[in-house]
C-alpha cells in the first residue's frame, strides 16, 4: 500500500486508473455542433491564467506546526518552464488589455472571425521570448508613462535575465522556452539538468503579479475579475 494516500483514497485510485486506461479510444470530447474553439482575447482570462501558474510553486521543507500539523513550505521555487509559461501569459495579458475591443469582452462577448484572426497573428508575432514582451510593452505609452507598471516591467526583465534567460546559441531556441533545459559539455561528455541551481523565491513574484493586476486594473479603468 502507497504510504501517501490512505486505504480509501488507494482503492479510489485504482478504480480512476482502471476507468482511464480501459476508456475506448474512440471516446473524444465533442463540441457543440455550430461551435468552433478559437483564440481567447479577454486580458483578465491571460492575466489570471499567468498567476495561477506563478501560484503554483514546487515547495519543499514543510513548516511543523505546534499542534502536529504541517505548514505552507518554508522555501518555494519556480522552475524555467513554469516562469515562462505563466509570465509569458501575464505579459500577453498586459498587451491586450489595452486594446478597447478587448478591454470590453465579458464571458459571453461575441468577437468576429476577423477580429480573431488579427490578434491571433499579432500575439504571435510578440513570441515566446519574454525580454521582447517586455520591450514591446515598454512602448505602449500609458506603461511606459506610469511608475508601477514601467518598474514592473523592469523587475520581470530583471529576474528574466538574472536566473532565466536561456544561454542557448540559437536565439530560434526561444520557441522551444518553456520547455525544461539541460547543460552539455560535449567535450567532456558531461551535463548538468541546473547550471547554477539558483531560483527565486516564489513568495515575491506572486506578490509582484498581484500587485501587476491592481495597478493595470487602475491604469484603464477596467476591473479585472
Amino acid at each position: 500500500m502507497r504510504t501517501d494516500i490512505n486505504k480509501k483514497q488507494e482503492t479510489e485510485y485504482a478504480h480512476w486508473c482502471e476507468t482511464f486506461a480501459q476508456l475506448s479510444p474512440d471516446r473524444v470530447l465533442q463540441l457543440t455542433p455550430g461551435l468552433v474553439t478559437d483564440i481567447e482575447l479577454q486580458p483578465s482570462r491571460w492575466m489570471r491564467s499567468g498567476l495561477e501558474l506563478i501560484e503554483s510553486a514546487k515547495g519543499t521543507a514543510p513548516i511543523q506546526l505546534c499542534d502536529g500539523r504541517k505548514g505552507p513550505p518554508m522555501q518555494t521555487y519556480l522552475p524555467y518552464p513554469v516562469f515562462q509559461a505563466g509570465t509569458e501569459l501575464f505579459l500577453k495579458g498586459m498587451w491586450l488589455v489595452q486594446h478597447d475591443e478587448c478591454r470590453d469582452i465579458n464571458s459571453s462577448s461575441y468577437v468576429a472571425v476577423n477580429i480573431r484572426n488579427k490578434y491571433r497573428a499579432a500575439l504571435k508575432s510578440l513570441g515566446h521570448d519574454i525580454l521582447r514582451i517586455v520591450s514591446a510593452l515598454e512602448q505602449v505609452q500609458r506603461y511606459h508613462e506610469d511608475a508601477n507598471i514601467a518598474c514592473f516591467l523592469k523587475i520581470i526583465s530583471g529576474v528574466t535575465r538574472h536566473y532565466y534567460y536561456p544561454l542557448t546559441a540559437d536565439d530560434k531556441a526561444w520557441a522551444n522556452a518553456r520547455y525544461p533545459r539541460r547543460f552539455y559539455d560535449d567535450k567532456k561528455r558531461e551535463a548538468h539538468a541546473d547550471q547554477s541551481k539558483s531560483y527565486p523565491e516564489q513568495w515575491p513574484l506572486v506578490l509582484l503579479f498581484r500587485d501587476a493586476i491592481s495597478h493595470v486594473d487602475r491604469l484603464w479603468g477596467k476591473s479585472i475579475p
